[in-house]
């Protein structure tokens, strides 16, 4: 439209000032000089080649589009013809969509002015358009597919590969370039490459040995995504980050668990082994000791040792701190149903209470975890 951009590129102006210009660029100002054109040879053939009263008829807008094609048909063919020798050789995906939505923003033009004898024209020009698109998001959809193929490291590197970042960025503007199109080949591809990241980074880290290592590397991965998501924009209200969101929180929780398993496995379980129980009188009393007295002895060495762990792990802040809180709210959680099997059983138990170990109170390992909330 009008008032949609730069107008069409001055030669002249352009090769004085010695500026280079991308394709996306010189097709546009190339398709705005031909809108303009065809605006003004349409009107021209309207007012001077067709009567008044044929304007009304089918056989006046006939007549119109005839003597149009009869001048413009070379024209049209240059730029055919232009769109064609850089589809051959180009595999700009961005680059593609953005002439697509070129066209676009050209076809609501040429309706706002009124003007229909381009229609054919950019018809053709999106059937050139919109097949090679396809192909380029396929060919990097098979390419991450590949990947997915060799054979994995059993040694990880933590850190998020290059082809995360690349995704990430080419993902977020591929939802750019569809905020307001919402074109399902666009989404549709996306995802389809998506399924073909997520199969890859689950594909390194299922070859490694060292499990720690591999969710590690997994929350690197999700959050150095999400990071660039949310960097461009974009919430969990498009599916790529409502997605990608979801793989981190499922991943963070099976990093706590497995944290918390290194460091506190007897009190999980403790907890999981009693509460199967159908009565509270078969727990063993004596166990029930023991794993207060095991917690009494470590709780708060092992609570450094698992914020020693999450900071060498990871290097963003942000998620960090959100994991350390995450792990040690999950055990608070074990912890919390631990006191309350404990309650339990003792009031079950005629002897004294005081004949089993007492374990900490849940405030006091509460309080404490509370000094690592700002230590990350």
């Amino acid at each position: 439209s009008e008032d949609s951009g730069p107008r069409a590129i001055v030669l002249s102006i352009a090769s004085d000032a010695n500026e280079k210009y991308t394709f996306e660029a010189l097709f546009r100002s190339y398709s705005l000089a031909l809108v303009d054109n065809a605006t003004t040879e349409y009107e021209f053939i309207m007012q001077f080649f067709v009567s008044p009263k044929a304007r009304q008829r089918i056989t006046g807008s006939d007549m119109a589009r005839m003597v149009f094609s009869h001048i413009f048909d070379p024209s049209m063919r240059v730029g055919e013809q232009f769109l064609k020798a850089y589809l051959e050789t180009t595999y700009d995906a961005l680059g593609v969509l953005l002439c697509v939505r070129i066209m676009s923003q050209l076809a609501s033009e040429l309706q706002r002015r009124q003007v229909p004898v381009l229609d054919s024209y950019v018809n053709s020009m999106n059937m050139l358009l919109w097949p090679r698109f396809q192909a380029i998001l396929d060919g990097h959809i098979e390419s991450a597919k590949r990947l997915a193929s060799y054979k994995a490291k059993s040694k990880i590197d933590t850190q998020p590969p290059a082809i995360v970042r690349r995704y990430a960025e080419l993902a977020s503007s591929l939802l750019r370039l569809n905020q307001g199109y919402n074109t399902h080949v666009v989404a549709l591809s996306l995802a389809r490459l998506r399924t073909e990241v997520q199969a890859y980074l689950t594909h390194v880290a299922d070859g490694s040995s060292d499990k720690h290592a591999s969710l590690v590397f997994l929350i690197n991965s999700y959050d150095l995504l999400l990071t660039v998501l949310y960097e461009n924009g974009f919430s969990e209200r498009e599916e790529e980050v409502s997605s990608w969101k979801q793989e981190f929180a499922t991943t963070v929780m099976a990093f706590a668990e497995s944290e918390l398993e290194k460091h506190f496995g007897y009190l999980k379980l403790f907890v999981v082994d009693a509460e199967r129980q159908s009565d509270i009188a078969q727990i063993s009393a004596d166990e029930l000791g023991r794993t207060a007295s095991v917690f009494n002895g470590e709780w708060r060495a092992q609570i450094s040792a698992i914020n020693s762990s999450i900071i060498q792990s990871f290097s963003n802040f942000r998620t960090g701190t959100e994991i350390l809180h995450i792990v040690l709210g999950q055990l608070i959680i074990y912890y919390t149903r631990f006191h309350s099997l404990y309650d339990k059983r003792i009031a079950r138990r005629a002897a004294s209470a005081s004949e089993i170990c007492q374990p900490v109170g849940v405030q006091t390992v509460m309080v404490d975890i509370k000094k690592y909330r700002n230590n990350f």
